[in-house]
């Protein structure tokens, strides 16, 4: 796939966007190595400026993908927050249709994060983890709005530069 070769020039993401290069030429050829020994350990960040900073670099380049697939999923990811918000708003001022919606939107999303957070988290053998389940789930939604959106819209800084 000629390697880095016309992504070179994007600051952050070459492992996942080498990653969708391959996919597009060996289209079906690429799985996810469910396997303990493929196991990959990473640091976490050391303070929530270095997290969000993280976080924000790595939004960034959510547009850089070519398989549509990707996008549409991490485009309806935060649209889907963004109404969980939206509704809420109109919930709290007294939309009654607004209230069901935000309530079923929330158990939706509620359901579909457990699952995919429980079977990871059994997987890795940390189902510690899902002690902070539900309090987190109303800032994960806050969460995925703002860095969806610093992430398209404001430059970020990476190894002491000033990134866009």
């Amino acid at each position: 796939v000629k390697g880095f070769e016309g992504i070179n020039d994007i600051a952050s993401g070459d492992d996942m966007l080498l990653m969708d290069k391959i996919a597009r030429k060996y289209p079906n050829a690429i799985g996810f190595c469910k396997n303990e020994a493929a196991i990959v350990y990473t640091y976490p960040q050391s303070n929530l400026k270095n997290f969000i900073q993280q976080r924000w670099r790595w939004a960034s380049k959510s547009n850089k993908y070519k398989d549509i697939r990707i996008t549409a999923a991490l485009a309806g990811v935060y649209v889907f927050n963004l109404s969980i918000l939206i509704n809420a708003i109109g919930a709290v001022a007294g939309n009654t249709t607004m209230l069901y919606l935000f309530l079923l939107q929330l158990l939706l999303k509620t359901c579909a994060d457990w699952f995919f957070l429980s079977t990871g988290c059994f997987f890795f053998k940390r189902n510690d983890l899902l002690r902070s389940f539900l309090p987190a789930q109303l800032m994960h939604i806050a969460y995925i709005i703002a860095i969806g959106s610093l992430g398209n819209i404001k430059t970020y800084t990476w190894k002491g530069r000033k990134v866009r």
